[in-house]
């Protein structure tokens, strides 16, 4: 997803800024994938790297 600000520049013209969010939280699924793992049905030790990159992806690092 994409967000815009208006911003001023020093020529006194007018700028869109334009940056990317981070997508938003989908409880649903949230909540079915704490059911899984609750269940034994969702070994996080498999997902935990894919998770890591995907944050530091998001957020930098």
């Amino acid at each position: 997803m994409y967000d815009c600000d208006l911003t001023e520049n020093s020529s006194g013209g007018t700028a869109v800024l334009l940056e990317e969010r981070p997508p938003e939280v989908r409880q649903d699924k949230v909540r079915d994938l704490r059911r899984l793992i609750r269940e034994g049905r969702y070994r996080v030790s498999d997902r935990l790297e894919e998770v890591v990159d995907t944050l530091m992806r998001l957020y930098g690092g």
